[in-house]
């Protein structure tokens, strides 16, 4: 199956924090979703293009996150025959700046003969910040269209080794799943 999947997410090593991770999910509601048993990678599911996260490091965690939460909902991973459904991820990374302007002023302001006294000053900063954004999608394999698709989107923060590089994976992946039609 020549699958595109559509979407983004987090840097490994700069994965979201599961408390900052916002997520949506939509699925198709005609689909019985306990009727699926088996999956299998999609063909092109993986990091992008991105060199901040294309390595097969990054890509082993997400595949590894991704399939727990399959297998923890009854799910098995098939390396042969017709899987259930295809499952993909893509990730995509933003870099960002925020301003922030404080005004300072000092005086009294209005007075009983009119506008008097006061000095204002005021001051911008710039703030650099990364957004990851992870999308999930799984793909009814006899039907060859998209049944769910997850999404979760957060400011990335850096790793500080690939334990909890892998742990913020989980936790993040962990949320795109929760409203997983597969208990």
């Amino acid at each position: 199956m020549k699958s595109r999947i559509l979407g983004a997410a987090a840097l490994t090593l700069v994965v979201c924090a599961c408390s900052g991770i916002q997520v949506n999910s939509d699925y198709n509601p005609d689909i019985d979703f306990t009727l699926y048993r088996t999956f299998a990678w999609a063909e092109g599911a993986g990091t992008g293009d991105d060199p901040r996260v294309d390595n097969d490091l990054v890509d082993q965690r997400f595949r590894r996150a991704i399939e727990s939460e399959l297998v923890s909902r009854g799910m098995e991973k098939t390396a042969s025959g017709q899987p259930d459904v295809f499952v993909g991820y893509q990730m995509a990374l933003d870099d960002r700046v925020s301003y922030q302007t404080v005004n300072s002023y000092y005086g009294t302001g209005w007075g009983y003969r009119g506008v008097y006294g006061g000095v204002g000053t005021s001051r911008t900063t710039s703030t650099e910040y990364t957004v990851g954004t992870l999308v999930i999608d799984v793909y009814d394999a006899r039907q060859r269209e998209l049944a769910w698709r997850g999404s979760g989107e957060g400011k990335v923060d850096l790793a500080r080794n690939p334990e909890e590089s892998q742990e913020r994976i989980n936790q993040a992946v962990t949320r795109i799943f929760r409203d997983f039609p597969i208990e």
